[in-house]
């Protein structure tokens, strides 16, 4: 199968389905299925080689999902304030926040130590505006999502 169209099914599907679940209200979820989204597109850094610490996918993976997890946040401060979310699906959206991370910790692990997502073996290879745009997509934006999800949880 052509991994362009499981591409587009792994962030198409979910983003449909978010969009359908914001238009009931059911906010909480439809963070979830952004988060969801926002992960195969943070994936898009791996496929890359790094060759001579080049960290175009990891930037492109950044960009692309960064606006998904913003939304994500958005949805699940306005459930919090609208108290419409459940204490389980504000753990679930913290729980998924951390799985990116987890997934995603080896870009922005070597992005703090090393200052290049492609790790020691290029020490500053990444400009400062590059390594700005990673370490916001790929640590701050998914911190935000898990600590406003367990702040949700909290107030249920």
């Amino acid at each position: 199968m052509n991994p362009f169209v499981i591409i587009v099914g792994a962030v198409c599907l979910p983003l449909v389905a978010s969009v359908i679940l914001a238009c009931v209200s059911r906010w909480m979820w439809a963070a979830a299925a952004m988060i969801i989204t926002a992960m195969p597109l943070q994936l898009l850094g791996f496929t890359g080689t790094c060759t001579q610490g080049a960290d175009g996918t990891f930037i492109t993976g950044s960009i692309l999902s960064a606006p998904l997890l913003f939304i994500a946040i958005c949805f699940i401060l306005w459930a919090s304030f609208k108290r419409t979310a459940a204490r389980s699906t504000g753990i679930f959206a913290a729980a998924l926040s951390l799985i990116l991370l987890a997934l995603t910790r080896n870009a922005w692990l070597g992005a703090v130590l090393y200052g290049s997502p492609c790790g020691a073996d290029y020490l500053h290879a990444s400009g400062a505006e590059g390594l700005l745009i990673i370490l916001g997509g790929y640590l701050a934006l998914p911190l935000l999502v898990t600590a406003c999800g367990v702040w949700s949880a909290s107030r249920a």
